[in-house]
């Protein structure tokens, strides 16, 4: 029988991917005026956590859209394989629905039912979101109204479903009782970097899940920027999992893994331990070889990257600490004589960059005491530049940009152009680069027609960068960008203006969850730098004051700088 593809467009769509991007879904999306529309919740949507209602098979002489109302209210049986949903099916195609395709999350209320010609119901469908086979999400800003069609025939006198889409529609509600976010681990190309990409797996299935992605390799965003050291096709058995005592996750690694070179054995592990461990009911990982422990010396395989909480900022002294025990103190030698704009430390601290007062010369160093200072004179203003752990400057121009520029500290070392992905028709562009040196963010776009895009810099060994991998893109929901700074191993912070207020705005965008707002700045914001994990909020104005976010007001920081960063 033939499949429709599920849903439509009725409202612009501006969505928020969560790991991947996911394909928009076609098909004509007008309600027909001939035929009587129902409106109803669906009972088994939106149960929530307490899931108190047991789905139920069909009653004898159901109408057809009780039918389909009552296939859908048992979409929420999937922790048994919709056994109970499948029997609103024709046999024809009983065995061949594939649920687990696209899983769609709609509003509790405002479902609605119509019935068409031809033995034909078609639902309306107020989508919040969803989530793809590999477990990437997609949420959208508002909800968005998509169509499906099902086709019905009789069997034995009761109406049964024929055709319908491969895909379950889940009350929002139940979304955190049935998922649970994973960051899956995959090894930096160049570099000591475990490199996550965050995806939601069913609770029921969610270590074979994340287990699965890992040997499947990393996502297109990330795609030859990083790579696994599991053997594509690797599984683990349900059984070699269990819990000790002390409710330790104790974990038999497949012969595929324990077989592998000592050194890439290390780094499979490592992917492993790290990806299990980001769920939080995992306290701890244990890894055995038959009765023997496995042991991971932690110098043997690469950390996971973070956001630092060291703060500085730009002046006449060229890159200053903004700290309160060394406030004013120059943090880079080769440039401690220099009124710089825009400066950054690379997350080892070993380089730093910075640009000229006019923007259109890129400053690069490292910060020895004797070190030189690389200067590139560029045609256009550019925007803040990132120094990453190789020594590259990342930048490309703010206005109209078509390439990205990476500028080493090594003199002997040309400069790199790489094209950017897109049609370089943008009149604004902002970059920040994670400080695992992988994922470069960039904000590029117009008012109102803003787009955030995180690109996997595809590196050598050594760190010399050679491409970019696709962007993973989603819409930016503010109406203008001041500026972009990574947040956590997983989000990014943006700020800039929005239609809901008369204050500039701070918003990040987390890989798992979406758009959160995060504070109301102030009048004056030229800066903000911010990291999530050590709770610390800063905010910079043009004449180089500094406060810091408290719960309920600003706190001024004695020393002064401009253009504040954290390293």
């Amino acid at each position: 029988m033939k499949r429709q593809a599920f849903g439509a467009r009725m409202l612009r769509r501006r969505a928020v991917l969560a790991g991947a991007s996911v394909a928009a879904l076609a098909g004509c999306a007008r309600i027909p005026n001939s035929s009587e529309v129902h409106t109803t919740p669906v009972k088994g949507i939106g149960l929530g956590a307490q899931g108190d209602t047991a789905v139920a098979p069909p009653d004898p002489g159901a109408t057809k859209i009780d039918i389909v109302r009552g296939f859908l209210a048992a979409h929420l049986g999937v922790e048994d394989g919709n056994r109970t949903a499948r029997e609103y099916l024709a046999e024809s195609i009983r065995k061949s629905w594939k649920p687990m395709t696209g899983i769609e999350f709609s509003e509790t209320e405002g479902l609605v039912f119509q019935e068409l010609d031809g033995d034909k119901v078609s639902v309306t469908v107020p989508v919040v979101s969803k989530v793809s086979p590999t477990g990437a999400r997609a949420v959208n800003l508002h909800a968005e109204r998509e169509k499906a069609e099902f086709r019905l025939v009789q069997v034995n006198g009761q109406w049964r479903i024929s055709e319908t889409p491969d895909a379950l529609v889940l009350g929002s509600e139940d979304f955190a009782r049935l998922f649970e976010p994973v960051r899956v681990y995959f090894v930096a190309n160049a570099g000591d970097a475990l490199v996550a990409d965050p995806r939601w797996f069913l609770r029921q299935s969610t270590f074979a899940s994340a287990f699965n992605r890992l040997a499947l390799g990393p996502p297109q965003y990330l795609k030859d920027a990083v790579r696994s050291a599991l053997n594509e096709g690797s599984v683990i058995a349900p059984s070699a999992l269990s819990r000790n005592e002390a409710g330790d996750l104790v974990v038999q690694p497949p012969a595929s893994v324990l077989e592998l070179p000592h050194d890439e054995r290390a780094l499979a592990l490592a992917q492993i331990s790290a990806t299990l461990l980001s769920l939080k009911r995992v306290p701890r990982v244990v890894f055995m070889d038959g009765r023997e422990e496995i042991a991971l010396p932690p110098d043997s395989h690469p950390v996971k990257a973070s956001v630092g909480h060291r703060l500085y900022g730009s002046g006449d002294s060229g890159i200053v600490s903004l700290a309160s025990d060394t406030g004013g103190a120059s943090l880079v030698p080769a440039l401690a004589s220099e009124t710089v704009r825009l400066g950054r430390i690379s997350a080892n601290g070993r380089y730093a960059s910075a640009v000229s007062l006019d923007r259109r010369t890129l400053l690069v160093t490292d910060r020895s005491a004797d070190a030189h200072v690389r200067r590139e004179s560029l045609a256009e203003e550019l925007c803040a530049p990132s120094i990453d752990q190789f020594g590259y400057a990342w930048t490309m121009p703010s206005v109209g940009a078509p390439e990205l520029i990476a500028v080493s500290a090594d003199l002997s070392v040309e400069v790199r152009r790489l094209p950017v992905p897109w049609q370089p028709t943008a009149d604004i562009a902002f970059t920040s680069l994670s400080s695992d040196g992988v994922r470069l963010a960039v904000v590029h776009g117009s008012r109102g027609a803003i787009t955030l895009s995180i690109i996997g810099i595809v590196r050598e060994k050594h760190g010399a960068p050679l491409g970019l991998a696709e962007p993973l893109s989603v819409s930016v929901a503010l109406e203008t960008v001041d500026g972009i700074a990574w947040y956590s191993e997983e989000s990014i912070l943006l700020w800039g203006t929005s239609g809901e207020s008369t204050l500039p705005m701070a918003i990040s965008w987390n890989m798992h969850t979406g758009f959160e707002q995060v504070s109301e700045l102030r009048e004056n914001t030229t800066s903000v730098a911010g990291s999530l994990e050590a709770r610390l909020m800063f905010v910079g104005s043009g004449d180089g004051q500094v406060v810091q976010r408290k719960v309920d007001s600003w706190a001024h920081i004695d020393v002064r700088g401009r253009d504040i960063a954290l390293y």
